[in-house]
């Protein structure tokens, strides 16, 4: 269960070869220090108040909010329900709020090098295991085997390992009835929640699914059983939910609660067709694509204008990079939330992100920017036939050109269409719901 290769979430070349993952660069004493700092982590034994329900959520730059659980945090205030909310994160220096420091704790990754070695071992034994039972059926592809033996497949599954007994470590101080945390695919999920059922069955456990859905999407639709699988999982809106029904999860176990972070404004926004926004997700290979897809497109047509909205998780340390990166360039990053951007853009170019949605409401066009000889990873596959079918630059100025001449709109009865399905994506949140969960 720990081995990353083996957890392809969707088409993302990011899961599909782990070996090619970029990942941030340190200088290598900078990593030999963290390492070495995350080994006195576990022998450092923090206090923490017991509470009937914990969150795990992530870290961001903008830590003024939870931009996962922001409305159920909300609910369990004015219920006055005891809770604590964990905090991942070890990309950057993160610092806690006066108000936050009430209710969370920053999750302290803890490591042991010994431990290391020995999870290394099993890790090896168990790939070789894995690949002798597979030749019993059919050859396996040299590629998956040196992917799975790989550095940076290795260095990720312990991580998951470490990050689960971590997490697990702080479960056990705190004793919750009740835990819930992002349901996304990613191993550590799964495995967290075999330790909690071994430790304690009576403790439930939630998993909040909050992601778009590509046409490829994998492991977060797969029922592993054997305590594997979390009791119940909250829905951000119908379209997820019926995703899980669809691949026969119970009915009694799918929640749509509503999207969290996501507010319902029925005013809709009249653009000013200033800007054509781009929308990265939080890889860097990601925002690097779209920013050079703009970049070209700029040098033949120096007249649109690209505003970049950086995922809210960025590293700060990369924000930096990539001011630097657009510097010169006809590219604006934006510093303003995203009602503001959308009322000054007609247009958003995407590839794999949930932002592309909410654009889509205020009648945004969406414009998916695809790689040649890659499964799709866009969100908006089951209307691909109302959207701009764009290939290349020199079609997205063809496109962008006409639309300028019809004064920027678009065939408005597929505007309208486009809406409607994105108005549909995501649930407003439901506090009823969540009262009867609660």
């Amino acid at each position: 269960m720990a081995l990353s290769t083996l957890h392809i979430i969707r088409s993302h070349y990011n899961y599909f070869n782990i070996s090619r993952r970029r990942v941030d660069k340190e200088k290598y004493i900078d990593k030999i220090v963290n390492y070495f700092y995350q080994n006195l982590n576990f022998f450092k034994n923090k206090d923490l108040p017991q509470c009937d329900i914990l969150l795990i959520s992530s870290s961001n730059t903008n830590n003024k909010k939870d931009n996962l659980f922001e409305k159920i945090i909300k609910h369990f205030k004015n219920k006055k329900i005891s809770y604590a909310v964990l905090l991942r994160d070890f990309s950057t220096k993160q610092t806690l709020n006066a108000k936050q420091k009430k209710n969370y704790f920053l999750l302290n990754n803890k490591r042991n090098l010994f431990l290391d070695f020995f999870y290394t071992f099993i890790l090896i034994s168990n790939i070789i295991k894995i690949t002798l039972q597979s030749l019993i059926f059919h050859p396996v592809d040299k590629t998956i085997f040196l992917n799975l033996l790989s550095l940076k497949n290795l260095r990720s599954s312990i991580y998951n390992i470490n990050h689960t007994n971590s997490i697990f470590e702080n479960i056990k101080k705190i004793k919750p009835k009740k835990v819930i945390f992002t349901f996304e695919g990613y191993p550590w999920e799964r495995m967290l929640n075999h330790k909690i059922k071994l430790y304690n069955k009576s403790i439930l456990t939630y998993g909040y699914f909050f992601s778009v859905i590509s046409k490829y999407h994998n492991t977060p639709f797969i029922r592993f059983g054997k305590n594997f699988d979390l009791d119940y999982i909250l829905c951000a809106g119908e379209y997820s939910k019926k995703t899980f029904l669809d691949k026969r999860f119970d009915e009694k176990k799918i929640i749509n609660i509503g999207n969290s972070n996501l507010d319902f404004n029925p005013k809709i926004l009249k653009p000013k067709k200033k800007y054509c926004l781009i929308l990265p997700e939080n890889f860097h290979k990601e925002v690097i694509y779209l920013v050079n897809f703009a970049k070209k497109l700029n040098q033949r047509n120096n007249n649109i204008r690209f505003l970049l909205r950086l995922h809210p998780s960025t590293n700060l340390k990369y924000i930096e990079y990539i001011k630097k990166y657009v510097s010169g360039l006809n590219i604006k990053i934006s510093n303003s939330n995203l009602r503001k951007d959308i009322s000054i853009s007609n247009m958003a170019i995407y590839r794999g992100s949930s932002t592309i949605i909410k654009t889509c409401s205020h009648k945004i066009i969406p414009i998916y920017i695809h790689k040649s000889d890659e499964l799709s990873i866009d969100p908006l596959f089951k209307i691909n036939n109302l959207k701009p079918n764009i290939k290349s630059i020199a079609e997205f100025e063809d496109f962008y050109l006409n639309l300028k001449r019809k004064k920027y709109q678009y065939n408005k009865i597929k505007m309208r269409k486009i809406k409607k399905f994105c108005d549909n994506y995501f649930s407003k949140f439901n506090y009823k719901k969540l009262n009867k969960i609660f």
